[in-house]
């Protein structure tokens, strides 16, 4: 039973111990003036001051300071621009008139915490107050005063590299060309038409694909309906393919007096499923506000 009892306090002094440990900067390694933190939102960030110096916090690009608090106004000044806070000691007068006394900042008893909140975050800071300063000048390069304490921010940076990532990868598919399904195809050429005869000719199920030479003009595409009528066919031009936006049993490509028809001896009237709104593998396609 006591050595469950002992057991309990060894862990209770532990869990209490690391609930109040507070997250130190790590300096820059040619100056240990210049201080770096990586932003979480569950520690608490020391930062430490000499009297007669002043020292800034810089947060995120973007970042504008709504509010900022402490335990000890009376002995801090603090000033925002944007996304920068600026910290300095101050003496703290009590009394009036020639009653007054001011009580220059002093080590220890100047320690108090400082909580700031942005457009963005929430950051809690213990200030201390290390001793000299003062009319010494400024603090020796490797004492561990702060005249910067800049965040970063891994998780925010990750979260953006991934997405980063994501879209690349989603680019690079959309660049793919889907898979031919059906070549299939043959094609009647009219007189004085061979300037209009595609080279190549497939689909992919739901897009026709029609290879021209280079250097030649793309002629327009219509619909051969069962009763011989016409209609024209939304295309695209990917360098010398014209893309259709459809798969056909007959089709008629047309420029001036040019005439070419276009028969897929395949022709499958269900056609490939677009079950993502795209026929390229791993892309989906989304309508954001009502727009393509």
């Amino acid at each position: 039973m006591k050595t469950k009892l002992m057991l309990a306090l060894a862990l209770s002094l532990s869990v209490s111990g690391l609930a109040h440990s507070a997250d130190i900067p790590q300096s820059s390694r040619y100056d240990n003036r210049i201080q770096y933190v990586n932003y979480n939102d569950g520690d608490v960030v020391v930062v430490r001051a000499l009297p007669g110096l002043g020292l800034r916090i810089v947060f995120a690009r973007g970042e504008n300071i709504l509010d900022v608090a402490s335990g000890f106004t009376q002995g801090w000044e603090f000033n925002d621009r944007a996304n920068i806070l600026y910290v300095k000691p101050k003496s703290v007068v009590s009394g009036q008139g020639q009653e007054q006394i001011a009580y220059a900042p002093e080590a220890g008893k100047w320690d108090t915490n400082l909580m700031v909140r942005t457009n963005q975050r929430l950051y809690d800071f213990d200030l201390k107050l290390l001793p000299g300063g003062g009319n010494s000048g400024a603090a020796p390069k490797n004492q561990p005063v702060a005249y910067r304490v800049e965040f970063r921010y891994p998780a925010d940076e990750l979260a953006k590299a991934n997405e980063e990532m994501a879209r690349a990868e989603a680019r690079a598919k959309l660049d793919e060309k889907p898979a031919p399904r059906n070549w299939n195809y043959t094609m009647q050429i009219g007189d004085r038409s061979q300037d209009i005869a595609p080279t190549m000719a497939y689909d992919d199920g739901r897009f026709t694909y029609l290879k021209f030479p280079n250097n030649r003009d793309f002629p327009a595409a219509f619909l051969v309906a069962a009763d011989k009528s016409e209609s024209l066919v939304n295309s695209h031009v990917d360098n010398d393919t014209l893309v259709l936006h459809r798969v056909a049993r007959e089709m008629v490509l047309r420029l001036g007096d040019a005439v070419v028809g276009i028969y897929n001896e395949n022709y499958d009237i269900d056609g490939l499923a677009p079950t993502d709104g795209t026929t390229v593998p791993g892309v989906q396609r989304v309508i954001v506000g009502g727009n393509e």
